[in-house]
């Protein structure tokens, strides 16, 4: 199995003719107080932006419940939203790697 989507996603990438299904959902990195959300300020922003990723500083909690509503009532205090975040199933990837299987007895192949 892989270790997270990341390892997956990049895997599929790799290998686009196993047509892996992926998602293209967007993310939210969130952060449960103000240290957090310094370090998204001013560490994982500029990365984002120094690797061309378009990325949105969320500076409030009201503003991440208008993108999320399952957000409310969290302790989240803010985050950075990844609108073009995708994903692949992890578990699927290394399915797809398998090679078919042998023909039944009695059965055509295919």
């Amino acid at each position: 199995a892989w270790a997270d989507a990341r390892s997956a996603a990049a895997a599929a990438r790799r290998q686009p003719d196993l047509a892996a299904p992926h998602s293209r959902h967007g993310a939210l990195m969130l952060a449960a107080n103000e240290a957090e959300m310094t370090a998204i300020r001013t560490e994982v922003k500029p990365k984002a932006d120094a690797n061309g990723v378009p990325t949105t500083l969320v500076d409030s909690a009201a503003s991440l419940v208008a993108i999320e509503p399952a957000l409310e009532g969290t302790a989240a205090v803010g985050g950075l939203h990844v609108p073009g975040e995708w994903s692949v199933d992890p578990f699927v990837v290394p399915i797809l790697w398998l090679p078919p299987p042998p023909p039944r007895a009695g059965h055509p192949p295919g």
